[in-house]
Order: C-alpha cells, then structure tokens, then sequence
C-alpha cells in the first residue's frame, strides 16, 4: 500500500491509492465519488494548514506556600493570565487548585504568556486569646513574590515547555475593619470589594452585612491594602451608584462615606483662530489621561460650533479633534482662563460653564518607513506623546510606509512591532522598556517630518 502525507505536523493524512475496486469494471458513478471525497478531503487538510488549532504549551507554574518558619500552609492558588486587549492587560483565571499536605501546589498552562500568582490561606494564624469577636491576626491574600499589593506582584513569562515556580511565604498582618455608610438607607443594596492596581482591578471574597436601618455596610477583618469599593442600590424609581477608592492600614476602625457617583455635564463653542481661517470638524473627542483605563467620549459639532458631553465620569481629559486632518485643539479656558495644558478636571456631578475652544489648522504631521529586514507584510505603528502620555495606532502599507496627520506640536516618540497582539502599548512603564528601539520627533506647528525610520522593537509574549 502507497500512502501520501498531507498537511502540516499536527495532523497526518492517509490516501489509500489502491482500491479493491480499481479496473475497468468501477462504474463513472463510482469514480466521481470517490474523487468527490478526496476533494473534500484536500480541503479539510488546507484548512488545518492555514487556520492551525491551539496546542498545549506543555508548560505549568508550581511550588510551595508556607508561613513563616516555613511551616507548609493550606491555601487555594489562583493564577491569571493576563491578556492584552487594546493595548492593556487584562487578568483572566487560568488556573485554580488546592495545595497538598505539604503545601505544594502545581497548575498547568494551556498558553504561554505572562502570568500572576495569587494564594488565599484556607487556614488562619493561632489565636493568642479565646472568645474574641474577631481575629487578631490574619494571612492577607498574597501574591508571588509575596507581596499584598497588586502593583508589586511580579508577572511570570512562561514559554512553551516551561516549569515556571513561584513559591510563596505568608506573614501574620493585624486586621481592620471598615464601616461603608450609602448616602441613603434603601431596603437593599449590593457591595464588591476589589484589590486595586494601576492597570486592573481584582475581585475578592469579601463579603460585608448590610444593615438597612443605618444604610451602612461592616466589613471586618480586612487586610492592608488598597481596595476599590462599587455599591448600587435602588431608589425613587432609579438605580444608583457608587464608587470609591481606599487604602488600610493594620488594625483600623474607619468610616467611610460615599457619594453616589453622578457624572458632570460638559459643554463648548468653537472658536475659529484669526489667522488661517478654517473649517470645523465634524466631531470632538473627550479623552481621559494617564496610565489608567482609558475612557473616550465623542460629540458632533452643531452648525454654530457647539459640543456636548451629558455624561461624563469623574477624572481627567484633554479635547481632540476626531479623526486625521490639519486641525487640532490649539487653546481650552474656562471663564476666560486658559486650562493648564488644555487638562479638564472632572468632579463627581459637577456643572461646568461653557468650555472656550479654540482650534487650528496648523497640524503637523510625521511620514516615515520601518526597517523590517527580510521580514515581510504590513507592520504596526505606535505614537506617544511625551506631552501628556496619548497614544495612536496604525498599520503600515505593505511596502512599510506609514503616515500620521492631525498632531498638535511637541515631543513624540515612535515605536514599531510586527504586530500589537501581545503589546502593551497603552502603559507608559511598559513602552519606556523598548525606548532604546523608539525614534523621536520634535514638532512645531505646520511642520511634516518626513523620511522618519523606525526599528521592529523585538516582539513579546
């Protein structure tokens, strides 16, 4: 029997060329088939060649947790992966497991990438006294390398056929407790504490009893840290919220206030420059700065050169013209004053008087090429600017040209990846990383940098 191997490594393929039904007798029926099927199955094969299926990376994290003496420790590990999405990353559950009787653990991965390790001790310390209403000490959830703060959990790149470790030692901290009162008392109401960081969130367990009478939620024994607080609750025929942001300390009795978030209204008038005249754009954007999670909000320009945002959450932005073209937001007051770099505080339910903006068509811009070497197809583009952290995207023509329009002047660095899948482009501490592979630009109004050249910044898992 002659076989003939289709198809890549993954998946092998087998065409019997003999057949008991060979020879003049097979009837024309028979034959079309037959060759029916074998197109059917060239097709199959075709396909696991271009789309190929995910495959285990053969890869794990394991390791120990203990306290301190090492004394091994029951505790339940969880271990995210955190995923890039729109240039962010993202913790998603990977993995979920026990340790042993000797405090070992191990999970294995389905993906390389980055990930984080995070323990929750399933017994606590001894108690020095009994009959007391709460715990003295307590083991906080912790992360690798044993740290209780989101910020400082070290990531883990693991590639495929790995063993990463990650091995984790808890320390007794003196536990607080926090009184959350709602600016009402409604019936029911619902709270969630989260682990806060710079770049995401975590849930908890923690679990608060509400007491409607005060409109107050206990938590107690709670650990140092810094925590996000969400409440809602429903009243006078509409759902309400909350949200604050708070740090504890060791053995602390607080009271904590909140205010129902509202979100402020803004408003503005166009104003043209005296000199070149110009045309208004179709749209302003509103966007939040910093390194947080990014929020941008659009508004069309009306006919007399008014915008409106009616719902905008408390935080920082900046004006932007929406869109690439020779305008940018030039000036921004407010009551007559100039905004410090065009920077709009936000308040919870503020009322804002009417913004003065006042475009111009002086953009600049910046055209270039990136070095590839043999590498081949459209690659991406990132943009920063040094000014206030704002970062744009684009992909480059084939032939690896790129250009972009609609920049107001200053500093900008420029970045090139073959591709932004697994790159964080939108954190300023992740992109200061490749600054040895960046270019940089200086530009003043009208200005058009060309024959800019780019470097590939090496890709990352």
């Amino acid at each position: 029997m002659e076989n003939q191997q289709l198809g890549d490594d993954s998946a092998t393929y087998f065409i019997n060329q003999k057949s008991s039904s060979s020879g003049p007798e097979r009837s024309m029926a028979y034959r079309l088939i037959e060759r029916s099927l074998l197109l059917a199955l060239l097709f199959v094969c075709g396909m696991y060649r271009v789309w190929p299926q995910d495959k285990n990376c053969y890869c794990s994290i394991s390791g120990s947790i203990v306290e301190q003496e090492n004394v091994p420790l029951s505790a339940d590990v969880l271990i995210y992966k955190l995923e890039i999405q729109d240039g962010r990353a993202t913790p998603a559950p990977a993995c979920t497991t026990k340790t042993d009787g000797e405090g070992r653990y191990v999970c294995n991965l389905r993906s390389r990438g980055q990930y984080i390790v995070q323990a929750h001790a399933r017994q606590q310390p001894a108690r020095e006294k009994v009959n007391l209403p709460a715990p003295t000490t307590i083991y906080p959830v912790t992360f690798y390398p044993n740290t209780t703060n989101v910020d400082t959990a070290i990531r883990l790149v693991i590639t495929d056929g790995e063993r990463g470790s990650a091995n984790i030692m808890f320390a007794a901290v003196e536990p607080s407790t926090i009184h959350v009162a709602l600016p009402t008392n409604p019936p029911r109401s619902s709270l969630t504490v989260s682990m806060h960081g710079h770049d995401y969130d975590l849930a908890t367990e923690i679990i608060a009893a509400y007491n409607a009478a005060a409109g107050t939620f206990d938590i107690h024994s709670i650990s140092p840290g810094i925590y996000r607080i969400d409440a809602g609750w429903y009243a006078d025929a509409a759902d309400h919220r909350a949200t604050v942001t708070t740090t504890t300390q060791s053995n602390l009795v607080a009271t904590i206030n909140l205010q129902e978030t509202t979100n402020a209204r803004i408003e503005g008038k166009l104003q043209e420059g005296t000199w070149p005249q110009l045309k208004w754009p179709s749209a302003l954007v509103l966007r939040s700065t910093g390194n947080g999670i990014q929020k941008e909000l659009a508004s069309s320009v009306s006919s007399d050169g008014r915008i409106v945002f009616p719902s905008v959450p408390a935080g920082e932005y900046r004006l932007a013209v929406q869109g690439a073209g020779d305008t940018f937001v030039q000036l921004v007051a407010l009551n007559g004053k100039s905004l410090p770099d065009g920077r709009i505080p936000v308040a919870v339910g503020e009322r804002y008087g009417l913004l003065d903006i006042q475009l111009s068509n002086l953009a600049a811009s910046v055209e270039g090429k990136v070095d590839t070497g043999s590498e081949t197809g459209a690659v991406s583009v990132v943009i920063q600017s040094e000014f206030d952290g704002e970062v744009r995207t684009l992909t480059t023509d084939q032939q690896k040209h790129f250009q972009i329009m609609g920049l107001s002047p200053g500093q900008y660095r420029l970045y090139a990846w073959s591709s932004l899948q697994n790159v964080e482009y939108r954190n300023a501490d992740y992109l200061a990383r490749f600054v040895r592979d960046s270019t940089e630009v200086n530009l003043d109004e009208a200005e058009h940098a060309t024959q800019v050249e780019l470097h590939l910044s090496q890709q990352v898992d």
